[in-house]
């Protein structure tokens, strides 16, 4: 039997606007992860989700079709219905600073809420700490 060969972590980006997904998608190929997407639209992405089922999502707070906050809360619906259950961590990033807006990500299920003005060195660096464990 061949020894399984590992694998690199794969994160899906989603964000409505390309710059914004290139930079997130440069920070986390140059942390050493497959990116997955970008997915444009928040229909897109769950659509992505659900055909790799990544590691990690990095989705926009507002994106059209389905914003990120309801491609987070089909994420978590459809992980409580698998068995065995499997955990994607969820990170929304937004540049929405309401304190109202990050708590209801973090009620729904997100792992991690980022404000996209401070986000990619933290991207990296959490792509970096997921790519080392």
């Amino acid at each position: 039997m061949l020894p399984k060969l590992p694998t690199r972590p794969r994160f899906l980006v989603a964000d409505d606007a390309p710059f914004v997904a290139g930079r997130v998608a440069r920070a986390l190929e140059e942390a050493g992860v497959d990116v997955i997407g970008p997915a444009c639209d928040g229909a897109q992405a769950l659509q992505l989700w659900m055909q790799t089922q990544p590691d990690v999502a990095v989705l926009d707070f507002e994106m059209p079709e389905m914003t990120g906050l309801q491609v987070l809360q089909a994420i978590r619906s459809h992980e409580r219905e698998r068995c065995p259950p499997r955990h994607c961590m969820v990170v929304i990033m937004s540049s929405h600073v309401e304190p109202s807006i990050v708590e209801c990500c973090m009620a729904e299920g997100a792992d991690l809420y980022l404000n996209k003005n401070a986000a990619f060195e933290q991207l990296h660096d959490l792509a970096t700490r997921v790519g080392s464990a």
